[in-house]
């Protein structure tokens, strides 16, 4: 026997083990995409855990600011809006509208999460310059339709269609400021790079997102499941076009980027070990708007930027939206 049919018996050996091993990761990798990618209803005691958690962060003050802007939600009138989906999904959100709003914000929640919880703290800044305030339910969230989420794959045409809506409902000279945080960041940036995007829409703020949805659920799988990326991550992609409909790959960020005409605003904190401030960079450098803001603000973990540096911040979401002509 030469050297040739080892290496073929070698090869063998290997492709046979790589099988055995799939064969038998295969129904943890299923649990865990069913887990990872599946409807998410917080529990009733979410906010009250968040909160704790804050304090044990040593983070009263934002805590502070987190509960002014939940009471200042549960106190607003509201009413409750819907779309059907691009794919057939009844999808809810909550609108807090002046009578006669200058423009429309469209806030988009992150992973498993909900508006209420994510933008309380910026209800006031909003109505306060009579914005009208979208805060929808992503699909697979809340009080929207859908089995699986897919990481702005699908959710980015979400966007799109509540884009329409708000244009529809308040004419051809009302203006639309697209807002996201976390995977609801990614999602929004990738709806502002859309063809069909109604030309109502003109301003964008991404808070703290992933320029890959490939390459952030790689960084989880390695740093918190401690899971082989190259046999769990394929198969990922897999359930989610075989479940949701789209692959990961849908959801590059940075690539759309490429076809950035919008207003944007990136903002991140320096100190988010989550979603690394390194995928705002590359998003920034991809974007190929005319006009663009990078923040990275010191000291602030995922998602903290606004209520850590909420002066700063609003001062860049005003440069904003003057520059976008919502503003004076």
């Amino acid at each position: 026997m030469n050297a040739f049919h080892y290496t073929l018996i070698g090869a063998g050996v290997l492709v046979g083990a790589a099988a055995i091993t799939a064969a038998v990761a295969a129904p943890y990798i299923h649990k865990l995409f069913k887990q990872s990618f599946g409807r998410s209803d917080p529990s009733p005691d979410h906010q009250s855990r968040f909160l704790e958690g804050l304090r044990q962060k040593g983070f009263d003050k934002q805590v502070e600011i987190v509960k002014h802007g939940w009471a200042a939600l549960d106190a607003a009138e509201h009413e409750k809006v819907y779309i059907t989906s691009h794919d057939g999904h009844r999808l809810c959100a909550k609108l807090f509208a002046p009578e006669n709003p200058r423009a429309t914000v469209i806030l988009v929640h992150g992973y498993h999460s909900k508006g209420e919880m994510d933008f309380g703290c910026v209800f006031d800044f909003y109505a306060q310059r009579n914005i009208a305030m979208l805060i929808i339910y992503q699909r697979a969230h809340g009080e929207s339709e859908g089995d699986y989420l897919t990481f702005g794959a699908k959710e980015r045409f979400d966007v799109r269609d509540w884009a329409k809506y708000i244009a529809e409902r308040y004419g051809e000279d009302h203006s639309i400021i697209l807002d996201g945080v976390s995977m609801g960041c990614s999602t929004v940036l990738l709806a502002s790079c859309l063809p069909d995007l109604p030309p109502q829409v003109k301003a964008v703020i991404g808070d703290c997102g992933y320029a890959s949805a490939k390459d952030q659920i790689a960084q989880v799988l390695r740093s918190d499941f401690k899971l082989p990326v190259p046999i769990v991550l394929p198969a990922a992609s897999l359930l989610c076009r075989m479940y949701g409909g789209a692959f990961l790959g849908d959801a590059e960020v940075e690539r759309e980027l490429g076809h950035a005409k919008l207003p944007t605003l990136f903002a991140h904190g320096a100190a988010d070990d989550f979603v690394l401030p390194s995928n705002s960079e590359r998003n920034f450098a991809a974007c190929t708007s005319e006009y663009k803001r990078l923040c990275i603000f010191e000291g602030s973990p995922h998602g903290m930027s606004y209520l850590d540096h909420k002066e700063e911040y609003e001062k860049e979401i005003t440069a904003l939206l003057q520059h976008a002509g919502i503003l004076e």
